[in-house]
């Protein structure tokens, strides 16, 4: 059993060596599995939109183009809704086929405002969130986000920072500002599913 799980776990390394260094290879992937929605995978905000953040989410009015990773069928977080923003295409697609591998259903934006859209239109068990990215930051997102649950009486969403930003007093920020994790940059694969599965856990005994 153990073998086995260690063979699993090289694998998954491997495929994420080969995504890293062949962004050929990890366009053909994508385009293997694209889909309308962002039910069983991961809906990513393609191109850039200059757009004025607005004081309060906003819900949707149209339908955006996106890619999915068809979730395992099997895994630590089977049935879990995840939401990954961040800025980077190559970074939202790696996380996206991490979660996925690991069961979970991945959406994914590459800016607070098209978060908070997507926030506003469906559910999610986990957030994750880089911190560094232009128009509105992740401490402001997440700052906003926070209020808007308080002032619309929602659960509090469990939320990880995921970034570069590897500092003591980062970490300290990020806390203070929402999130309910921190972890830098780089982070191993099954490093980010365990950290994730933390988070469900907290929120399972809270609930």
């Amino acid at each position: 059993m153990l073998r086995a799980c260690v063979h699993e776990k090289d694998k998954v390394l491997q495929i994420l060596e080969i995504l890293e260094r062949s962004a050929t290879l990890q366009m053909r992937l994508i385009d293997e599995h694209l889909a309308s929605g962002c039910t069983n995978g991961v809906a990513a905000a393609k191109g850039s939109r200059q757009e004025e953040v607005s004081e309060v989410p906003v819900p949707a009015s149209q339908t955006h183009p996106d890619v999915s990773h068809v979730a395992s069928p099997e895994g630590p977080l089977r049935d879990k809704r995840v939401l990954v923003v961040d800025d980077a295409d190559d970074v939202r697609d790696l996380l996206s086929f991490v979660l996925a591998r690991a069961g979970a259903h991945v959406c994914a934006a590459s800016s607070a405002h098209e978060a908070m859209r997507q926030l506003c239109d469906q559910t999610f068990d986990v957030l994750i969130s880089d911190l560094g990215m232009p128009e509105e930051d992740g401490y402001s997102f997440i700052l906003r986000w926070r209020r808007f649950e308080k002032e619309s009486g929602r659960v509090p969403m469990p939320a990880l920072s995921l970034t570069a930003y590897s500092r003591q007093e980062d970490k300290v920020r990020a806390l203070w500002s929402g999130f309910d994790a921190h972890v830098a940059k780089p982070v191993t694969p099954p490093d980010l599913v365990a950290r994730v599965g933390d988070l469900l856990k907290v929120k399972s005994v809270m609930i």
